[in-house]
């Protein structure tokens, strides 16, 4: 797919639909594999372990996507479930 966008055109392509939908052809792609390797997902326990293996292998920041009601509202759960608790 990134082969077939023109290389000006990379950028836009590549952010085009961020935190949004998918591209067509897109979702095939994706598995629980690849959501576990790229994002945080799981119980507030599992979150705690992963978070902790992480810093064990360097972790030194993490960055959370807001910017609506329900997006805020999961930072502050993630915040008071998995945060505190590190």
């Amino acid at each position: 797919m990134r082969e077939q966008t023109p290389l000006e055109h990379r950028h836009f392509r590549t952010h085009e639909y961020h935190y949004t939908q998918l591209h067509p052809g897109e979702a095939e792609l994706i598995d629980a594999e690849l959501i576990r390797d790229t994002c945080l997902v799981g119980t507030a326990g599992e979150l705690i372990e992963r978070i902790r293996q992480l810093e064990r292998d360097g972790l030194k920041e993490l960055m959370f996507a807001s910017g609506n009601p329900s997006k805020w509202r999961m930072a502050e759960d993630f915040a008071r479930q998995v945060m505190q608790k590190l």
